[in-house]
């Protein structure tokens, strides 16, 4: 083997590291990008199928709210079809801003079911002693994060 022959072999051999370094230069590429993508979909983005189960769920629990004082038994019926609704709106999340969703629909669930408690231990103590006025500040926090908790559900599903 003389000189030429061995450089000849080595520079070959240049070529294709090159090429076999740019492609998967060019595949890692392509894999972060659309890793980077994904993630910001799976961030944003709604899937059909939970925007329209959250609306329902959404619109149970403000027909829940909007209701009115209900005595026990007509509460645990419309809590159970609400619960339905929510754990439908939580099995139909994909995305992270999915799951997002219906834990706030869980989180508006539990205010509305602790507001129904605090109301009802508020309507027995005030039976027992008129004067006493006990968990009135208790009240108006749960009706504003019972506001909240409806008013952003909605701006993310509108």
């Amino acid at each position: 083997m003389n000189i030429r022959e061995l450089l000849r072999t080595e520079v070959r051999s240049n070529k294709w590291l090159r090429k076999i370094l740019v492609g998967f230069g060019t595949f890692l590429g392509i894999v972060i990008a659309g890793s980077v993508l994904w993630s910001a979909v799976d961030r944003n983005w709604i899937t059909p199928g939970e925007r329209s189960a959250a609306k329902v769920a959404l619109g149970k629990l403000d027909a829940l709210q909007d209701v009115g004082f209900l005595n026990d038994k007509e509460f645990v019926v419309w809590t159970k079809l609400v619960a339905r609704r929510v754990e439908d709106a939580h099995l139909a999340a994909r995305t992270t801003r999915d799951r997002k969703i219906a834990a706030a629909l869980m989180g508006y669930q539990f205010t509305i079911v602790a507001n129904h408690a605090s109301q009802k231990k508020q309507v027995l103590s005030q039976q027992q002693d008129s004067s006493r006025k006990p968990g009135q500040w208790m009240q108006g926090f749960a009706l504003s994060g019972i506001d909240y908790d409806s008013r952003e559900l909605h701006k993310a599903l509108d």
